[in-house]
């Protein structure tokens, strides 16, 4: 996708991210961030104040408090609210109220691309297109079928009439979506092996996070999230009764109304 973009004057680039905390979604942001770099791009990223911000501006990223509350649209009914519950209608009403905003921000930037660095994020498509803005999104969530489909076609419509190009993490995402913007990447999440040794000591690095040597770890990255199904993998845990040293690691933000319902599983969580 970069070639394509090469044509463009500016390489100025805003992502937009609605969480700032230290998690999968910001991890991303930071991978773009580098990537882009290399590529002679100048970044800005704006998100909410939070954990991660501190951590962008002292790894020399410039981060940008937004003018008015990011608001996430609800992609799905699953975990989440029907499409015509009053919550999810009243989230439609914010993403409304804040166009208008969005778009006289957008205005105001000297950047030609804004990146949507999360499906949530998409409805802001119409703002940065109405500021004659390039817009890009990054579609991070995996596709889930709701309860009629409305969501998603309102989303899938919303994509392929206001954005330039969509990027997916991975082809079953792509297919999901069936976007029809002008440019369709698939850029899977990837891992700086520079920053990972092979050669470690195992005896080492469970010792250093307090894991048993003889345990039987179960990774699981992502926190504790109804949506990620961490609930799903506790409760088929506890069904390993007859498996002894079963222990189950989860790396990650922990939602407590989620946390409370949890089976008492082994697990070890940082």
């Amino acid at each position: 996708m970069g070639e394509r973009w090469t044509t463009r004057r500016n390489r100025e680039i805003v992502l937009v991210s609605h969480v700032a905390v230290i998690g999968g979604a910001a991890t991303m942001v930071r991978n773009m961030v580098d990537v882009l770099r290399e590529d002679a791009w100048r970044c800005s990223v704006v998100c909410p104040n939070g954990e991660g911000v501190d951590r962008f501006r002292t790894e020399g990223v410039s981060v940008v408090t937004p003018p008015w509350p990011i608001v996430g649209f609800a992609h799905t009914t699953a975990c989440s609210y029907s499409f015509l519950h009053p919550r999810n209608l009243q989230g439609l009403f914010r993403v409304w109220r804040s166009q208008n905003v969005w778009c006289d921000y957008f205005k105001s930037l000297t950047a030609e691309t804004i990146c949507l660095c999360s499906l949530v994020l998409a409805p802001m498509a119409m703002a940065a297109r109405r500021a004659g803005k390039k817009v890009v999104c990054l579609v991070q969530e995996t596709g889930i079928r709701g309860a009629c489909g409305l969501r998603t076609a309102w989303l899938r419509h919303t994509l392929s009439k206001y954005a330039h190009a969509t990027i997916f993490i991975s082809e079953y995402d792509k297919l999901f979506w069936r976007v029809k913007t002008p440019i369709v990447e698939v850029v899977a999440n990837w891992v700086d092996i520079k920053k990972f040794d092979a050669h470690y000591s195992k005896v080492l690095a469970r010792n250093q996070v307090g894991i048993p040597l003889d345990a039987r770890v179960v990774l699981f990255m992502g926190g504790v999230c109804e949506i990620k199904g961490t609930s799903v993998l506790l409760k088929a845990i506890d069904l390993m009764e007859d498996t002894p040293n079963v222990l189950c690691v989860i790396a990650g933000y922990q939602d407590d109304t989620v946390r409370t319902g949890l089976p008492k599983a082994n697990r070890s969580e940082e």
